[in-house]
């Protein structure tokens, strides 16, 4: 094809006069998209089993109304493209995209025979086996300093430039998360409530086998800080991440001639060109940015990286290092029980995170490894990212080093964030991982058995201002299984990998009427704790490098899907897939009463192999923790005095 000709590789069959139509010969279709249908998922179906993983897939997408589409570099329009500038007076979000965007379409396709039936962005991957072959060492995976920017597609955009983005997912198996680093996107992008957006926000969307999405970025390219730097964007699963299903979002701090301004936008000043390949490792960062507001109230957190003896309670198979409180590393470090650092925090509120490196066990034919502190969904500028990506500022801290990360809890609609080490994202299994709890602007947080003061921890009692408090749980399941569920013959059907949950597991067991039988603390994972009629908020998260998607129950519990969302469903179940962050809103036995109950993955192998606990409610106030504000649950009756003896 050139420009408007197309020279056909043999003759038509018939003699057709010249300027007539001569469809009768080839396959045509036509459509009218008669309302805003967003991106909509085409694809050969003659063989598409074969033929989607080498690419025979595309999206028609519908934009607003008169718009015109224009390369990003030259501003001369285009027809067609996967990086392109959306140029309109209409708007496609109102309200959050009213104008012009910047527009990238992502296929992820699995499978690709050029990459070993790997995963790929647009056809293009950036495996990390070749980077490391050139640079071992890990915390540089990702790193344009070292390594140059990678082949996968890099969109550009200026400081609080309209993003928006177009993905499908081309699988065969399984779902998956798509993840923006840095940027959130709402669970329901057009969704109003009171003129308000309502809707939970989250950094990793998850999507089946062919299903589309349209994620509008809040805040534009930068988040709401349009804060310049570059993004990492990533497919969640482990290892097609691996794989090389990556790339960078650049968010250029200063003008350049080569990406064209969008209408009605701003230009930033003219500055230093973008960066080049040094072959070495990042420069240090000269600060941990101003992501906070002033007057945001500071909230310090000094947490340490530490190996785990093998000594004290029992952990989930793999579980050898750990976020801690520095002031614990001592008592952990001789065996006491260790768990995921779980940090509590108000909207609003500035977290200041002082990390320590204390690791101590090299690694295999290397040094001490390095490490970050990695938070998803909560705003901080590229100096605090946590993840040494593109040309941004080095963000891992060596053996025996501190450094400071500062981020801002922008909106409790966040809820859980995941905290991930990405200093040795090699390694996930070790346990280098948490989450960040955000909750109502203003709220305290005690410990749920002596009330005291308590913002770390995965159980709290959370007390907001002019509201109900309500008990707070935090679960993290790690899962390193890259075979059950694959489309390969025979069918694996049992775990393989090492699965854990708060670094415990039940145990496995075979699938047997006595499969959920403990004591009356549970099996060894989590007990969670409640009165009848407590509200209860459970944060339910599958930890970076995790390999499987999973479905979590919370007994016989009911909760609205998104809880922020009016009208949204209730469920009694949810999928979630790695590096997504699930929040559910329930009252302690509003549907089945006091007693036990079981929660769990209802993913049947993994329930075997020990991803379950119990959830004891309590008919009647209980002794064993203290009671929240405004607790509806009756108070035990006192056992009569024997009758005295004769």
């Amino acid at each position: 094809m050139s420009g408007r000709t197309v020279r056909l590789t043999e003759p038509l069959t018939t003699r057709w006069p010249a300027g007539t139509w001569v469809g009768a010969e080839f396959a045509r279709y036509q459509w009218y998209p008669d309302v805003q249908l967003d991106n909509i998922f085409w694809h050969d179906h003659v063989d598409g089993i074969h033929g989607w993983p080498k690419g025979l897939v595309g999206q028609m997408i519908v934009e607003p109304p008169g718009s015109t589409y224009h390369d990003p570099t030259t501003g001369q329009p285009v027809q067609s493209g996967s990086i392109v500038d959306i140029r309109t007076n209409s708007p496609l979000v109102p309200g959050k995209v009213n104008g012009s965007f910047r527009e990238v379409a992502l296929w992820n396709i699995e499978d690709n025979p050029a990459t070993g039936r790997g995963d790929t962005f647009n056809l293009r991957a950036e495996p990390w086996a070749d980077r490391l072959l050139v640079d071992p060492d890990p915390s540089l995976i990702f790193s344009s300093w070292r390594h140059g920017d990678p082949f996968t597609p890099l969109p550009r955009a200026y400081p609080g430039d309209p993003f928006v983005i177009r993905t499908v997912d081309i699988g065969g198996n399984g779902l998956a998360t798509f993840r923006v680093d840095g940027h959130n996107t709402a669970r329901e992008t057009r969704h109003r409530a009171n003129g308000q957006f309502d809707s939970g926000t989250t950094d990793a969307i998850r999507l089946g086998i062919s299903e589309r999405l349209t994620s509008v970025l809040e805040g534009g390219a930068g988040g709401p800080g349009k804060a310049p730097g570059d993004y990492l964007y990533m497919k969640g699963t482990g290892r097609h991440f691996r794989e090389g299903a990556w790339g960078i979002i650049r968010v250029l701090s200063a003008r350049t001639s080569t990406l064209k301004a969008l209408p009605g936008r701003t230009l930033p000043r003219t500055g230093p060109a973008t960066p080049s390949k040094t072959g070495q490792r990042p420069p240090a960062a000269t600060s941990p940015g101003t992501p906070c507001p002033t007057g945001a109230p500071v909230k310090p957190f000094d947490i340490t990286a530490v190996d785990l003896s093998g000594r004290g309670a029992p952990r989930g198979p793999g579980i050898r290092s750990a976020f801690v409180p520095t002031s614990q590393v001592a008592s952990v470090q001789q065996g006491n029980s260790a768990e995921p650092l779980v940090l509590h925090v108000a909207e609003g509120d500035c977290l200041e995170v002082t990390l320590r490196n204390q690791r101590e066990r090299p690694e295999e034919g290397g040094p001490i490894p390095r490490v970050s502190f990695h938070v998803s969904e909560l705003q901080r500028t590229t100096s605090s990212s946590g993840v040494n990506i593109g040309f941004s500022p080095e963000q891992t801290v060596g053996a025996g080093q501190t450094r400071t990360y500062r981020m801002y809890a922008e909106s409790e609609r966040i809820e859980g964030a995941l905290i991930t080490d990405m200093g040795r994202p090699t390694h996930p299994i070790e346990g280098l991982y948490g989450m960040v709890v955000v909750s109502p602007r203003g709220s305290d947080f005690r410990d749920p058995v002596s009330g005291t003061p308590k913002s770390i921890g995965p159980q709290v009692i959370v007390d907001p201002p002019g509201a109900p408090s309500y008990r707070d749980m935090a679960l993290i399941l790690f899962d390193n299984d890259d075979k059950i569920g694959l489309n390969e013959m025979p069918y694996p059907v049992d775990v393989s990998g090492k699965p854990s949950i708060n670094y415990s597991i039940a145990g496995a067991r075979a699938d047997a009427p006595d499969l959920l039988r403990s004591g009356p603390n549970g099996p060894g994972t989590p007990l969670l704790q409640a009165n009848i009629g407590d509200p209860i908020r459970v944060h339910i998260a599958i930890a970076g490098g995790s390999e499987q998607d999973h479905t979590f129950s919370l007994g016989g519990s009911t909760w609205l899907d998104d809880p922020f969302l009016a009208g949204s469903n209730r469920v009694s179940s949810i999928g979630l897939a790695p590096w997504e962050v699930r929040d559910i809103h329930a009252v302690a036995g509003a549907e089945s009463g006091p007693g036990v109950e079981h929660w769990g993955d209802l993913r049947r192998p993994f329930t075997e192999a020990g991803i379950w606990g119990l959830l004891r409610v309590h008919g009647t106030c209980s002794t064993t923790f203290i009671q929240i504000p405004g607790s509806s649950c009756p108070e035990a009756t006192p056992e009569p005095e024997p009758d005295p003896e004769p």
